[in-house]
Order: C-alpha cells, then structure tokens, then sequence
C-alpha cells in the first residue's frame, strides 16, 4: 500500500487517468499545442468550426477534445485554458479608457455640419 501511494503521489493521479504516467505535466497542454489552442481562441469559434456565438465551456471543450484528443473531467480545467493561452472568457468593455474625448467631440461636430450642408444641399 505504501508503495502504491509513494507511486501515486510521484506520478500524480491526474498522469496516470489521462495514460501519462511519470509525466508531470500531462495535465497542462504541450508548449507547441498552447500555441496551437492560443491562434484557435484567438478567432471566433465559428472560424475554428465550432457552432457557437462566443468561446465558453462546452465550445472549449469540443476544440480541446477534437484537436488534443483530451478531456477534462472539471469544468474549471476548460475555464483556466484560456487564461493560460491568453484571451478571456470576458465580454470586452464597450469603454475604451484610453480615447481622446476632445478628439471625438471635434470630429463628431465636424461630421454633423458635413451632414447638414449635404441635407441642405439635397
């Protein structure tokens, strides 16, 4: 029994469900498939042949599991994928804080006298 646990605890169980015994990093993707999955998330999932609206759980697992042939057995490990390739399961901010508001106002006044000549104008 103690052998079994010391082998455990050296091999991790996670290695050895997934058919990676002694692999320590089974449980986290291949250097060059984080970079393939990186350029996948990076496009909409319909570019990747997924049928969804936007990258969540179920869309990730099915390029993960079509693409790697691997799968998770929680939730939480399709959620930490995309944090470690880099985009967020985030809807982005519709505020940009960075803008030049000066900028904006001077340019919208500009296009609305150009509108309103043209209206005048027929």
């Amino acid at each position: 029994m103690q052998e079994w646990l010391a082998e455990w605890q050296a091999t991790r169980m996670c290695s050895v469900l997934t058919g990676h015994a002694g692999n320590r990093d089974a449980a986290e993707p291949a250097r060059a498939q984080k970079e393939e999955l990186k350029a996948i998330l990076a496009q909409p999932p319909s570019q990747a042949g997924v049928h969804a609206e936007f990258w969540d759980v179920p869309a990730i697992r099915e390029v993960v599991k079509i693409m790697f042939d691997v799968e998770y057995q929680a939730d939480s490990s399709y959620q930490l994928l995309p944090r470690l390739c880099g985009p967020s399961l985030e809807l982005p901010d519709p505020f940009d804080g960075h803008r030049d508001e000066q900028a904006i106002t001077r340019r919208m006044a500009e296009v609305k006298a150009q509108v309103k000549d043209l209206l005048e104008v027929g």
